[in-house]
């Protein structure tokens, strides 16, 4: 992102469930960290990020 366009961040979590060890990638806006995240797997956000890498 460009100084102009604001700033995200991104967070891989890990912890456990009740019956599995857990993984997401939670992304927010750095400006409202108090704001909402959106979650993904990491295999969605891997995906994303190839798809979306093509364009810079």
């Amino acid at each position: 992102m460009t100084a102009d366009s604001g700033s995200a961040e991104v967070a891989q979590v890990e912890g456990f469930g009740e019956e599995a060890y857990v993984v997401i990638v939670a992304v927010r806006d750095s400006k409202d960290p108090e704001g909402p995240a959106l979650t993904f797997t990491p295999a969605t956000w891997v995906t994303f990020v190839r798809a979306t890498s093509t364009f810079h």
